[in-house]
């Protein structure tokens, strides 16, 4: 089946979660599931930083850690432009990406598609149906616009904060770049930092700091967005100059399309 063929399929079974692309199951042990959960609208190079610098990371951290990496859609939030790609559009250019990464960061990538918005509930059911190795945790990549929103306790009445994420705190990480924003590098930086000190008791534990990673981005791809590429495709941009944002790969599908995908 093709990506729109899957897609109709998954919303016409009401499934909640699936593997589209790559291993539907992950072959031996895995320490570290990374998940990049976006909108891929299109993929862009900053997405492939935030997995490249998450992988050094932890690679780092551990010579023999086993990684694998999900790129994930949730359509129902997905939609955030005012043209948005279709959703097997996106899942085409997803498996694009998976292609990229596997061939140049040397890592089993998986792509994968649920009805859920919120973090605990992707949680649950990628660990259910991916993870078969119970000692494995996710390591969700995201913004830190997302990291902040996630922690906004008025996505979560009327429990507390710390309640309702209290067990999907206990297994999972985030992993986040700095990026141009309100809030200035330093202050992002400085957030986790902040969290072990107890400055956000009693909403934020003191313990979670240490499950949030926030990394340095590069200055080249700071400001990258899909909404900016967007923009310059509509604007008839060449597929050359809009190379430091999108991989060739994903460019060149979005132009081979007999009409625009955006």
């Amino acid at each position: 089946m093709n990506n729109l063929e899957i897609y109709e399929s998954f919303n016409a079974n009401s499934r909640k979660f699936e593997i589209i692309y790559g291993a539907d199951k992950v072959e031996g042990d895995v320490d570290k599931l990374l998940v990049l959960d976006s909108s891929f609208n299109p993929p862009h190079w900053g997405h492939y930083t935030l997995i490249k610098k998450a992988l050094n990371y932890y690679r780092k951290r551990q010579n023999d850690l086993r990684i694998h990496v999900l790129l994930l859609l949730s359509i129902n939030n997905a939609d955030k432009g005012t043209k948005p790609a279709s959703f097997d559009r996106r899942m085409d250019m997803m498996c694009l990406m998976s292609n990229l990464l596997k061939e140049q960061e040397n890592v089993n990538v998986s792509v994968g598609i649920t009805i859920f918005g919120k973090f605990v509930d992707k949680d649950k059911v990628i660990m259910e149906r991916f993870i078969s190795n119970g000692s494995c945790n996710a390591v969700y990549l995201v913004g830190f616009d997302t990291v902040v929103r996630i922690f906004d306790p008025k996505y979560y009445t009327p429990l507390l904060l710390k309640d309702a994420l209290h067990t999907f705190m206990q297994r999972a990480e985030f992993c986040c770049l700095t990026r141009d924003g309100e809030v200035n590098v330093e202050s992002q930086l400085q957030f986790p930092i902040d969290i072990l000190d107890g400055a956000y008791e009693p909403e934020l534990p003191k313990d979670w700091g240490s499950k949030i990673h926030i990394l340095s981005n590069d200055d080249k791809y700071s400001s990258v967005s899909s909404s900016t590429a967007r923009k310059e495709i509509l604007d008839g941009t060449s597929i050359e100059s809009l190379e430091g944002q999108v991989p060739k790969c994903i460019l060149e599908y979005i132009f081979k399309q007999e009409e625009k995908i955006f």
